[in-house]
């Protein structure tokens, strides 16, 4: 009944109300006719409000690593989406929460049916770096680092180079995030720790990208001390008890 109240709570309402306005006003064809408008412009108005709310909701989850909130939206969001465009952003987001849960098949599955193709191509690159970044993830901890290897070099990096570097600040955030993941898993520490640093130095980074990098420094540290202190860092980002990121070695 309160999912019911939420949805279509205050559309039935206006409804009513205007419909009541329009019968007991003294008013002719015309004025009812404006009163119709002035409801169709409060629905496309609380319509707007809804979209907003729910995006800035399933942002807000990604970014800080709440994965069981991040799969509920995605789940309520794609039971109403039906064109591919649409749904392959929510897919992409589904990938990146998976990730944080260690479910490497299912980031792989959520990648494999987003059709990014069907995104405007003003925002394709940043979702494929997004999904190729996810993908580069599931690769490494799946053990098949080579082929996390060419897709950094024959589709991340590339399409890096496109972006500009003022604008696309949080989308190379997560190339630098991806280059040191591989850099980590191939055993070189040299190169690996100034790109996962530079993540921590983002300012637009996230919770979710913050505790990515410091679950492969810690990985990385030379003493018991410096891991226990990223992974000390993991918790405090990650308050969801169920990502793999905070118990995966």
């Amino acid at each position: 009944m309160i999912r019911i109240l939420q949805s279509w709570g205050v559309p039935v309402m206006m409804a009513f109300v205007y419909s009541v306005l329009m019968w007991s006003s003294e008013t002719d064809n015309t004025g009812k006719a404006w009163m119709a408008i002035g409801l169709a412009m409060v629905l496309v108005v609380w319509w707007l409000f809804r979209t907003l709310t729910a995006g800035a909701a399933l942002s807000r989850a990604v970014a800080v690593g709440d994965t069981t909130r991040t799969l509920e939206l995605v789940a309520a969001q794609l039971a109403s989406k039906k064109q591919p465009a649409a749904r392959a952003t929510l897919l992409v987001m589904r990938a990146r929460a998976l990730e944080l849960r260690g479910d490497w098949a299912g980031v792989l599955t959520a990648l494999d049916e987003a059709a990014l193709a069907k995104l405007p191509h003003k925002q394709r690159t940043s979702w494929r770096i997004l999904a190729t970044s996810a993908r580069i993830g599931a690769c490494i901890e799946a053990g098949t680092i080579a082929e996390a290897r060419r897709l950094l070099d024959a589709e991340l990096t590339p399409a890096a180079a496109t972006l500009d570097r003022r604008i696309h600040r949080g989308s190379l955030l997560h190339v630098s995030l991806a280059a040191g993941r591989i850099a980590a898993a191939e055993g070189r520490t040299a190169d690996a720790v100034p790109l996962l640093q530079a993540v921590l130095d983002e300012v637009l980074a996230g919770g979710a990208e913050r505790a990515l990098a410091h679950f492969y420094l810690a990985r990385l540290a030379p003493e018991p001390a410096a891991a226990a202190s990223h992974r000390a860092e993991i918790a405090k980002l990650i308050p969801d008890e169920t990502a793999w990121i905070r118990t995966g070695r």
